[in-house]
């Protein structure tokens, strides 16, 4: 083989095995942001996190994780404000926690009180 070859070969080989870490650890920002929040997806949030504008991602977000869906919304939307107070003052991490619902031994009572 030619000696151009080789080196051109030994160049791609360096250049990929450095590309593979970078691309592997690179965050996924978001490029679009919702202006509206329905409130039957935020009860479906799991947990939130703050995307900032500074740095590697362009726009600043909320993003919004579901059980199969992660959704961009504007920080500014009072929904979204609301949600961020309300659960900011108990859990630092960013994970949704609500109070489960106190089940009913017997409806037919409860019902009648």
């Amino acid at each position: 083989m030619d000696m151009k070859v080789i080196a051109v070969l030994i160049l791609l080989h360096m250049m990929m095995q450095l590309s593979e870490p970078l691309s592997a650890s690179s965050p996924s920002c978001c490029t679009e942001v919702a202006n509206h929040i329905s409130k039957k997806i935020l009860r479906r949030v799991l947990r939130y996190e703050k995307q900032t504008a500074d740095g590697i991602c362009v726009l600043s977000a909320i993003i919004l994780y579901t059980r199969h869906k992660k959704l961009c919304a504007k920080p500014k939307i009072q929904l979204i404000k609301q949600l961020r107070k309300r659960n900011d003052k108990k859990y630092s991490n960013g994970n949704i926690q609500r109070e489960k619902k106190k089940k009913v031994k017997n409806r037919r009572a409860w019902k009648r009180q």
